[in-house]
């Protein structure tokens, strides 16, 4: 009973009358005694921001400290947190607060604002990232940009553009596990791996990684998002057009900042917001005019928006159109007036060389070299761009002209007919063609990427070296071929549009995805690849304007692709750059006026033209649409195309007996006996032959390969009545039990003799008198000269 007293909860029993004194003693003894040894005085004292109170028998103890509230109950003994803290505290764990957290940010030191930005790869998904790097965020599609992880993934950032400048943060610090030796080890979770981004207030640290001009800052300098680095930080303020000056930090020590974070200002002239020496005056306003589009100049008569034309109404001129774009549904024209612009688009001369100096507006509103007679108009002075890339900068100076103009009808001197009309609707070009109400022919071909009879990249990606055909009329030309080029990627691939899809108008079917890339140090040394539509007679559009208007996208935004003319005269090859085109990230329709270059050699054989586009330093995924040649200065619709329509021309040069769905080599059965209906089907005469006539006529005479529709076969067809293709017709009886006789490795089938217009087929092997033949052809009749590295 005794042990029993020291436990905090044992309470004593009373005694009662029936208890003997020693029943009394022994209690007093063994309980209350031993009880009251236990017992231990506390005296409580309280500290700063800890409170004690013992409550008494006095009727005003207030319950935890307070100075009013209800009774602390005699006996027992409060500690409790004061409501004011006169003494700062450090937690080790986490804190949580279940009620308003106030915090009064004008008390404390150089407060900070930090958010976490965990991986997705663990170290791999970090290592990019150092302190001082500004980052941003955005849409996982930017292949090969510095520094990304997360999800979302994020990237360094860079004042080059309107999107690499929108950063949010600089990294204040990286974290992630390490082994023993201090190398990265997994797991790497959220919790043990992230980088830490400062959006506001103070960043301490080592800014040597990302400050471009010094190890650290400098106390009272602005440093700037860099232009030149990704990820990098300058005390230099961006100025030049397209980049954004954006300020990220102000300088305190050599290894303390205040993030600033301002909004970035995109700069469409030279200077901070367009206010420098060279300046813009620009605007924009609405249009329907479908001619309004980029490098025409604009003209107003005080009633509508047209294009300034030499020498009609050049008095009228406004400024030059720069951008076309589409915003709910409206249509809108960005037009400068004078001043500087980064991208000025100019004509060619014809030999591929874009003029510098002194422009003027041609016939069709556009700027060149060339001044018209009588009605002379300088408009802008251009030089070209330091990269190299044929862009032109320029100054817009709108100077009087002198002649002509002055009003918005055609001048009678331009037209010698007897009853002038409207220039929009009569030839002013070398090539002859007419505007206004008519839609001028595509030049090209199959432009729509509709038809591939060949199946190379219909299905799949065709990744194969070397050059080669892929949708009718089309070649890829591998001209990589010892100049020092090294290909990383080849790919052709036909894809599908989405049938809802409204980025390419006209709903078009298909288009050409494409990769190429050319990696060397040392440059390319005239290696280059080249995807073009290849036209019959290399004379077509000879020394004529033509404008090729086309639907493209690239994987890189600003990537930049050459227009190329290659001229084929049966011998020589003469392959010509005559423009470019800079690529955005979306579809967007690119119109590009030229002039074919002259070429004055007899042509002979299979001569041809092929125009397209030389991809060689794209180094992205190239996708293109809708290509359109015409004659003239000016891209008119590019009507939606007829499958049928396409084939049957795509026919002259190659065709076959399959459907346009089918490939080439294809089983193509209705069940195990009979073929579809696409077949040559014929009965086996005493002659053994059959003339069978093309169904469009071919540009030459072709060569013709068979096959057979039951199991493919290339130089062999099939025997419907033996049910057997012919090569394994012996042993087996036909009419009157005549015997079948297919030696190994003889010809059962060919074309004894062709011509434009058909073809004479005999069958030499495996068959007898009045048996069933079934067979597919490929007739080839192609522009194949001139294919390198085939």
């Amino acid at each position: 009973m005794a042990n029993e007293v020291s436990d905090n909860n044992y309470i004593i029993p009373y005694l009662t009358g029936n208890h003997t004194f020693a029943d009394w003693a022994s209690y007093y003894n063994t309980l209350v005694v031993n009880k009251l040894n236990l017992l231990k005085v506390f005296n409580g004292a309280s500290g700063d921001g800890i409170v004690f109170t013992l409550g008494t028998t006095h009727p005003s103890d207030p319950l935890g400290g307070a100075t009013s509230g209800p009774d602390l109950t005699s006996g027992t003994f409060r500690c409790s947190i004061a409501d004011v803290i006169p003494k700062g505290i450090t937690f080790s764990g986490d804190v949580t607060i279940d009620g308003t957290l106030n915090y009064n940010l004008a008390q404390a030191e150089n407060p900070s604002l930090t958010v976490k930005v965990y991986h997705v790869g663990g170290y791999t998904g970090t290592k990019g990232f150092t302190f001082g790097n500004p980052i941003r965020v955005a849409q996982a599609n930017a292949a090969g940009e510095e520094g990304c992880t997360g999800d979302a993934t994020y990237y360094l950032g860079k004042a080059d553009s309107l999107d690499n400048s929108e950063v949010f943060g600089v990294v204040s610090g990286v974290t992630w596990p390490v082994d023993g030796s201090g190398n990265p080890e997994g797991p790497y979770t959220t919790s043990n791996t992230w980088i830490e981004t400062t959006v506001s207030g103070q960043i301490k640290g080592n800014f040597g990684d990302a400050n471009d001009h010094s190890a650290g800052l400098s106390a009272g300098q602005v440093y700037f998002l860099s232009s030149g680095t990704s990820g990098g930080i300058a005390p230099i303020e961006p100025g030049i057009a397209g980049q954004v000056s954006k300020p990220m930090i102000l300088g305190i020590t050599a290894d303390e900042g205040i993030v600033l974070n301002y909004r970035g200002q995109f700069l469409k002239g030279s200077g901070t917001g367009g206010t420098g020496g060279i300046n813009d005056n620009r605007f924009i306003v609405t249009t329907t005019n479908a001619d309004l589009v980029r490098g025409v100049v604009a003209s107003h008569d005080g009633t509508n928006w047209t294009y300034a034309s030499s020498p009609d109404n050049l008095s009228n001129a406004v400024g030059l159109i720069v951008d076309r774009f589409i915003l709910d549904g409206t249509t809108y024209i960005e037009i400068v007036t004078c001043g500087h612009v980064s991208n000025i688009p100019v004509l060619g001369d014809g030999d591929g060389n874009v003029p510098t100096g002194l422009v003027y507006i041609d016939p069709n509103g556009k700027l060149t070299s060339t001044s018209v007679p009588g009605a002379q108009k300088p408009f802008a002075v251009v030089w070209p761009d330091s990269s190299g890339s044929g862009v032109r900068r320029g100054v817009v100076i709108n100077q009087n002209h002198a002649g002509g103009g002055g009003s918005n009808t055609t001048a009678t001197s331009t037209w010698g007919g007897e009853n002038p009309v409207s220039w929009a609707y009569r030839s002013t070009t070398s090539g002859g063609a007419t505007y206004g109400a008519a839609i001028n022919d595509n030049i090209m071909i199959n432009g729509n990427f509709d038809i591939w009879q060949r199946s190379i990249g219909k299905d799949a990606a065709f990744g194969a070296t070397g050059t080669t055909y892929f949708a009718d009329r089309w070649v890829r030309v591998d001209g990589v071929s010892g100049g020092g080029g090294i290909v990383g990627t080849y790919s052709l691939q036909r894809t599908e549009f989405g049938k809802n899809q409204t980025d390419v108008p006209g709903h078009p079917k298909y288009y050409l995805s494409s990769n190429h890339t050319i990696a060397n140090t040392g440059g390319h040394h005239g290696d280059r690849i080249v995807i073009q539509n290849r036209i019959e007679d290399v004379r077509t559009v000879n020394n004529q304007d033509v404008t090729m208007s086309f639907h493209a996208k690239c994987g890189i935004t600003g990537a930049t692709m050459g227009i190329v003319v290659n001229q084929y005269d049966g011998t020589n090859s003469h392959t010509r750059s005559v423009a470019s085109a800079s690529l955005g990230s979306i579809w967007g329709k690119h119109e590009i006026s030229f002039t074919v270059p002259k070429i004055t050699t007899t042509p002979s054989g299979k001569h041809y033209v092929g125009i397209g586009f030389d991809v060689t330093k794209l180094n992205t995924t190239f996708d293109i649409a809708k290509v359109k040649l015409e004659r003239g200065l000016v891209a008119t619709i590019n009507t939606p195309s007829n499958e049928d329509d396409e084939l049957g021309k795509c026919s002259r040069y190659y065709q076959r007996s399959y459907n346009i769905d089918e490939n080439t080599h294809s089983v193509t059965m209705l069940d195990d006996n009979n073929p579809t209906i696409m077949v040559i089907d014929f009965t086996t005469t005493p002659m053994k032959d059959y003339y069978y006539r093309f169904p469009t006529r071919m540009r030459e005479i072709p060569t013709v390969t068979f096959f057979s529709p039951k199991t493919g076969q290339t130089a062999d067809a099939y025997n419907r009545t033996a049910e057997v293709d012919l090569r394994k017709a012996s042993g087996t009886y036909g009419h009157s039990n005549a015997a079948r006789v297919s030696a190994a490795g003889s010809v059962t089938i060919k074309a004894e003799h062709r011509t434009k217009d058909g073809m004479y087929i005999i069958i030499p092997e495996g068959s007898v008198l009045w048996d069933q033949i079934s067979a597919h052809y490929v007739a080839d009749a192609e522009l194949d000269e001139d294919m390198p590295n085939a």
